[in-house]
């Protein structure tokens, strides 16, 4: 549990609650998501993008290749074949960006690994100098020249304002999340996920950037006329063929369209961390947008933002806004902690917990006899010692873990909690499944400069859905061995293949119209489909989906129903559909039934099944009805392209389920009041206790919740507040569990003492969830004024290095919120529109604290993102063949 500020903010009865505003000044800034103070020249926030590799598509590293203006090309000196791909990437980047020569580093990384080395250090400096850039040799391990390349790509890279768009590229295994992770925590991280793609944000100083750099120019950068940088060899580029890299191992559809070689990881190592406390605009930012999407955002407010430096200011009132929120990470919930021996002592009179901020009342002999709650000040009694928690996280067993279905001995025995619970891959094949998609410019640029020829021009939505669900089943294989998986398909019917050992059956007709009829059928057939673990059903899975075909309608409604009658008996189990289109058979008709995704989201919530919902983009699918069985269930929902499934499915498996049947009480103090931030209390119901029914907990639930004085007209003098989150759930054991937070902050009723303590983050998520809830309900003017509030908000507070560089995310992260509420419309939107606008407010009401931090500051986040080496060496071993044109 975190507030939003060192101190609960009590409004001192002689301060305003709103402040002047320059309304034309308000309209810019919202628009441009920039400030404009001084630059010193010396201080850089780094936008860092650590990028999973070449092999697969994704929209956050297109556009960071459009955008950015300064890259690290990394390659493993234990590897030649590392240093070929880093030259064709180079080469990439030059066609990408329609330059002869970009800001560059090329890194010979893994230096410590001496006795490996297969790239001396001259023939890296060779590369280097044939295109003209700067050639260090790091060691991600050791910490040895870390800092140094991202200091000297900054010194390469001319000035336009503080912000520095930054990527990290190389084959997989070099060390690119390495590297990243030691210079923004300066930690040694071994076996990261390579799979995860993430960004970070650091805020250094660099004083030695050349005056040539410091100077803001138009156009393209343009290699140097002359000299070499800093110390440091570089030489105009030269142009060459690069040989093809080695690879090994063996997929299908992507690798045949995106290509790639193998390199070996083996992590790799930096240290050292420079905290600046320099000058920095309050506002973060004049960032390097592309001017693509700079013209996207101003678009919407041209008529409004013409003429007014011409104008008169016309001052505008606004509400000030505050830190007063608090934030519940469900997460925490994996996380072992005291087990208290007895059952939970409450409050007679709030049903408040016993806790450490509790005071003890002696009785006979010293001993405890009762307890003064912290809360309502009730005096209770009945209570020993051992009772009495030390700290304020403990847990009370409610009721024991299951015992496996036959006993300690019989079937299910020593499955691990993980393994439990099937997942159900429901695919529409309906005939728009066979339309066929461009394959993005960038990954078409990278085939063709890998393969030294033209590849495929186009892919259908299928073959992208197969091919990801094969990549799927692959790392659940390595992941989960003892995991169940099944797989069933949509059209004008609906087909169950189980796991593939049997003959499908369909389910049509009359049954597709009765919601009873297909639960009904879909547990009949869980008893005819006994499934074998992932370990034993791959090859026939795989068989089963390489075989799929496209035609028909778009039975989505039925499909959904018979998926969850299959697993209704089998708890913690996930249902992943993917469609690209709007259902139109049976029920869940999104025109006749669209009530139905709501039933069966509540069904699956109270059968411990959780409903994730991925569509394709530019197609109608109707997200706005659709998207309530994922978040009634506790599941995502996303519209992407089709060359993103791989990714998607893979990180829906990622955010795992870590508690079922939860239930959240978050209580404070009286004198206060309690409200969601994600959704409206009942009219008048005002309370400092708030009871959520939140049902499946994953990974990123995260809650936000706001607190204020229950009436501002009573003086309330108190140094601190206490709140009690009381949190009941289901364990992935079966236990049934209490866990109880309890802490306190400190009050004020200075508004600066609150502001420059703010926790951005936190803060900032909170306003971004509530924003998104108000927008969501139709209130576009409130969501907007909330938004601006708290923007300002954050830029008075943001004082310190990790407020800045959160104030800079909470901005860039904002973006397409503030240009979806900038937007006028003159009616509701209707198919793929409406869905991308649903889809961008659905994420942001379920954000996550994690897309919030400051690099340092993810540091939990990331030592959550080590996992096993096969996992990591099955990613490295995927091998691309290009496809024969015929």
């Amino acid at each position: 549990m975190q507030f939003g500020s060192e101190f609960v903010y009590l409004r001192n009865h002689s301060e305003e609650s709103e402040e002047s505003v320059d309304e034309a000044e308000e309209v810019r800034a919202f628009s441009k998501r920039r400030g404009s103070g001084r630059d010193d020249g010396k201080t850089c926030m780094l936008d860092i993008l650590d990028t999973a590799g070449q092999e697969e598509f994704s929209a956050m590293r297109d556009q960071y290749m459009r955008t950015g203006n300064a890259f690290i090309l990394i390659f493993d000196v234990t590897s030649r074949g590392s240093l070929d791909q880093a030259g064709s990437i180079y080469q990439w980047l030059l066609r990408i960006k329609g330059a002869d020569h970009v800001p560059a580093v090329l890194c010979g990384n893994k230096v410590d690994l001496s006795a490996s080395r297969q790239v001396t250090s001259e023939e890296g400096r060779q590369v280097a100098l044939q295109h003209g850039l700067p050639y260090l040799e790091t060691s991600a391990k050791t910490g040895q020249n870390v800092e140094e390349a991202f200091h000297e790509v900054i010194r390469q890279t001319p000035r336009d304002g503080k912000n520095y768009k930054l990527a990290m590229l190389g084959a997989g295994g070099v060390g690119k999340s390495s590297l990243c992770v030691r210079f923004v925590q300066g930690d040694f991280i071994e076996d990261y996920d390579p799979t995860i793609e993430d960004s970070y944000r650091k805020l250094i100083t660099v004083d030695d950037i050349p005056q040539d750099k410091l100077q803001k120019k138009d156009g393209k950068a343009k290699p140097k006329k002359k000299g070499k940088p800093r110390s440091l060899p570089a030489a105009r580029p030269k142009m060459r063929s690069k040989k093809k890299t080695s690879s090994s191992g063996a997929l299908g559809l992507f690798g045949r369209l995106l290509g790639r070689g193998s390199a070996r990881d083996s992590s790799d190592s930096s240290e050292e961390e420079q905290q600046q406390q320099q000058q920095w605009n309050n506002d973060s930012s004049d960032s390097s947008d592309s001017e693509e999407e700079q013209l996207q955002l101003e678009n919407s407010l041209a008529e409004q933002e013409s003429g007014a430096a011409n104008r008169e200011k016309k001052m505008v009132k606004r509400k000030k806004a505050d830190g007063n929120v608090v934030l519940l990470s469900l997460s925490c919930l994996e996380n072992e902690t005291t087990v208290m021996p007895r059952a939970p002592p409450s409050c007679a009179e709030c049903t408040a917990v016993l806790s450490n901020l509790s005071k003890i009342i002696n009785g006979e002999n010293g001993q405890p006899g009762g307890w003064h709650c912290h809360f309502c000040n009730t005096t209770n009694d009945g209570i020993e010692e051992k009772d009495i928690p030390a700290e304020g996280t403990v847990e009370y067993v409610l009721a024991p873990a299951d015992i496996p279905p036959g006993g300690a001995d019989g079937e299910g025995a020593g499955v691990s909690p993980e393994s439990r619970g099937v997942v159900v891959l429901c695919v529409d094949v309906s005939g728009s499944m066979g339309v066929t998609t461009k394959v993005p410019q960038l990954q078409a640029e990278w085939k063709a400069m890998r393969d030294k020829k033209a590849g495929k021009e186009y892919v259908s939505r299928l073959e992208c859905m197969t091919a990801a669900i094969a990549r799927h089943l692959e790392r659940l294989e390595l992941d989960t061995p003892d995991r169940q998986v099944a797989i069933a398909t949509f059209q004008s019917h609906v087909q169950l293949f189980g796991d593939g050992r049997y003959p499908p059956t369909d389910v049509t007709g009359d049954t597709l119209n009765s919601y009873d009829g297909l639960i009904s059928t879909g547990r009949d057939l869980a008893e005819k489909f006994e499934l074998q673990p992932i370990k034993d059903s791959l090859g026939t899975l795989k068989e089963k989906v390489s075989g799929l075909s496209a035609g028909g309608t778009t039975a989505l409604g039925p499909a959904l129903a018979v998926c969850a009658g299959v697993v209704a008996d089998k708890p913690r189990s996930e249902i992943i559909l993917c469609t690209d289109g709007a259902a139109n058979v049976g029920v869940g008709d999104v025109k006749k039934d669209p009530g139905f995704y709501k039933k069966i989201g509540d069904f699956a919530r109270s059968h411990q099944i959780v409903i994730s919902i991925i569509g394709i983009e530019g197609e109608n699918v109707a997200l706005e009805q659709v998207s309530a069985a994922a978040a009634t269930s506790g599941g995502t929902v996303n519209v992407l392209h089709p060359l993103e499934l791989v990714r998607q499915i893979r990180q829906i498996a990622q955010n795992n389920l870590v508690a079922t049947d939860v239930r959240v009480t978050l209580m404070v103090h009286p004198a206060l009041v309690v409200d969601r931030n994600d959704q409206e209390r009942r009219d008048g119901e005002v309370s400092h206790r708030i009871e959520v029914d939140v049902g499946n907990a994953t990974k990123s639930t995260d809650m936000t919740f706001s607190i204020r004085q229950r009436s501002s007209n009573i003086d309330v003098n108190m140094a601190t507040f206490p709140a009690q989150a009381q949190i009941y759930f289901t364990r992935k054991d079966g236990a049934k569990c209490l866990r109880v937070i309890t802490m306190e902050t400190k009050a004020t009723q200075n508004r600066e003492d609150m502001e420059k303590n703010l926790n951005v983050a936190v803060t900032g998520l909170a306003a971004v969830q509530k924003t998104s809830a108000l927008a969501e309900g139709g209130k576009n003017d409130h969501a907007k004024a909330h938004l601006q509030n708290v923007e300002r908000l954050l830029a008075r507070g943001s004082v310190g290095a990790d407020q800045k560089e959160e104030h800079y995310i909470f901005l860039e992260e904002n973006r397409e919120l503030a240009q979806e509420l900038s937007e006028e419309r003159t009616g509701p939107q209707t198919g793929a529109s409406a869905d991308q606008r649903f889809k961008n407010l659905y994420k942001k009401k379920h954000a996550s604290v994690d897309q919030f931090l400051g690099g340092k500051k993810k540091g939990k986040a990331v030592k959550g993102r080590i996992t096993d080496r096969k996992l990591n060496q099955q990613y490295y071993d995927y091998e691309y063949q290009p496809e024969e044109e015929e």
